[in-house]
């Protein structure tokens, strides 16, 4: 599983947990952009309101980690870690 798939699902499971962080107020403001009755996007496309979860959860959920620990975390099997031993 690349990291991205991988960070895709966790991003997943926050929003179905709606959201759940220290800072209610992400939760409002993300939940805001989703129209329950048309279940549609309100201002953003669908791409961007990705991005924009997958930012708030890095931040608030991840701690806002390296690169470098996300790969080892996704247990991501890439050359870089055979080219460059570990700090």
């Amino acid at each position: 599983m690349i990291l991205h798939s991988t960070l895709k699902s966790k991003v997943t499971k926050w929003r179905e947990s709606n959201y759940e962080s220290e800072y209610v107020v992400i939760s409002e403001i993300l939940d805001f952009n989703y129209d329950s009755e048309t279940q549609a996007l309100r201002f953003l496309r669908k791409a961007q309101f990705e991005a924009l979860e997958t930012y708030w959860y890095l931040r608030l959920v991840g701690k806002t980690p390296h690169i470098f620990d996300l790969y080892k975390k996704a247990r991501v099997k890439s050359e870089i870690f055979c080219k460059f031993p570990p700090r």
